[in-house]
Formats: C-alpha cells, sequence, structure tokens
C-alpha cells in the first residue's frame, strides 16, 4: 500500500516551507547586508547631521566628547605648519574622564581632505563601523599622554580620502578634554606585519593608518601610513 507524501498529508507545507526558506534566506542577505554597510550607514548619518554624530551606534560606549565644549564649531587651527611646539600646557584628567575602550571621546580632521569623523577608543568593527579608532596597548595611547597615538579607519569609508594628505597638511583632534594639532611629515605604504614601520619609544607623536590599496574591499596584507609629529595641545599629568 502507498504511503501519503508529506505534502499530501500536508498540504499547507506548499506553503510554509518555501516561506520559511525565503525568511531564512532574507535574513542571512540582511546580517551580511549590515556588516558590510554599516560603516557606510555611518557616513550618510555625519554628513546629512552636519555634526560629528553618527547613526551607527556602538554598544557598551559612553559618549563623552558631544556635551564638552571642545564639540562645539570651531574655527580651523592657526598653527602655521612650519612652527616648532612650544611649552605645553598640563591638565589633570579626572578618571571618569579617560578614555575607555569603545568610548567616543573626540573627533578628527585632516587639512586637504574629506577625512572629518568621530574619534572613538579601541578598533573593534563596531567602533570601526562609527569611525575612527584609536589603537591600545604596547605604549601607544590617545592625545595628550605623550607617546605614540595610531589612530585607523576603513579604507573605503572614513579613511578613504586618506590618500589626499600631503607634507605640511595639519591634523586636528578635539577630544572632551582639549584640542591637538599635528603635521604631516611623511607617508608610507607598508606590510602589515612590518614593525619597523613606527617606534614606540618617540614622544608625543600621531600615525594615522589604513588597509591599502584604497579600493579594496575586506582584508588586505599592505597598510597606508600617515606620519605626523606634534604641533600643539596639552599634556596629561601622569603620563610621562
Amino acid at each position: 500500500m502507498k504511503k501519503n507524501s508529506f505534502f499530501r498529508r500536508n498540504p499547507w507545507a506548499f506553503v510554509a516551507v518555501p516561506a520559511a526558506f525565503a525568511l531564512l534566506t532574507a535574513a542571512i542577505v540582511a546580517i551580511v547586508a549590515y556588516i558590510y554597510l554599516s560603516p557606510y550607514l555611518g557616513i550618510i548619518g555625519q554628513v546629512t547631521s552636519g555634526s560629528a554624530a553618527s547613526i551607527v551606534e556602538v554598544s557598551g560606549s559612553r559618549d563623552l566628547f558631544s556635551e564638552s565644549p571642545s564639540a562645539k564649531p570651531t574655527s580651523k587651527p592657526t598653527v602655521k605648519p612650519s612652527e616648532t611646539p612650544g611649552p605645553r600646557e598640563e591638565i589633570d584628567l579626572e578618571d571618569e574622564a579617560v578614555p575607555q575602550d569603545k568610548d567616543k571621546y573626540g573627533k578628527i580632521t585632516v587639512e586637504g581632505t574629506e577625512v572629518s569623523c568621530d574619534l572613538y577608543y579601541g578598533t573593534d568593527n563596531s567602533v570601526l563601523n562609527a569611525g575612527a579608532g584609536t589603537y591600545e596597548g604596547f605604549g601607544a595611547g590617545f592625545p595628550g599622554q605623550d607617546c605614540s597615538i595610531f589612530i585607523m579607519a576603513h579604507n573605503n569609508t572614513f579613511f578613504s580620502d586618506l590618500k589626499s594628505a600631503k607634507k605640511g597638511a595639519l591634523v586636528t583632534i578635539n577630544t572632551h578634554y582639549g584640542d591637538y594639532v599635528y603635521k604631516v611629515v611623511d607617508t608610507a605604504i607598508v606590510e602589515n606585519t612590518d614593525s619597523t614601520a613606527y617606534d614606540l619609544t618617540r614622544d608625543e607623536n600621531l600615525i594615522l593608518y589604513t588597509c591599502y590599496p584604497f579600493d579594496a574591499l575586506g582584508f588586505t596584507s599592505q597598510r597606508y601610513l600617515v606620519y605626523c609629529d606634534f604641533v600643539s595641545g596639552p599634556k596629561i599629568s601622569g603620563y610621562d
């Protein structure tokens, strides 16, 4: 005796099974789209709002910057690229004001380029989908700590125009505790494993970096580096 098939016994399956596969496909497409489009949503949010705010939220992040005086629009730096740093003002930074992992603590702008975005502490995917990230660890830090500062962002979003940075251009970092200016002194294309591309023993200096080539999607083995010397900004007490 011939057994009835599943579909004969359950006519509704003709609708339910295709619908289930359609929903599963839509969910997969949505997840993949979010992963790849999140950085672009952040850019759209900053462009349409005309401010440092991003429509991509970083889970667990504190916004130290938006309510600070430094978040208000300021004039362009008046420091000339040829000037040498003078005596530094020294400031105290309360424990609760020290940037922690994923905190938004500033905004970075590179003169002569379209680079202008929120600045976070940390470099995980959620941070890099919302703006530029500041590398943590191995002697690196954030502005004012009198050490090497490494700031990165995606090559096809927030740092897509980093290639336009010229020698002598000023890089401005506005933070919730003060404003900092650096001067571009060199650029380089290096392998991502090249530890000779930076010097962690130097006094305060800034290195901006992103994946290379600029039109590449996904992980690449090369990095584009922009080296910057310190020009002005307060020093945080307790960091020597």
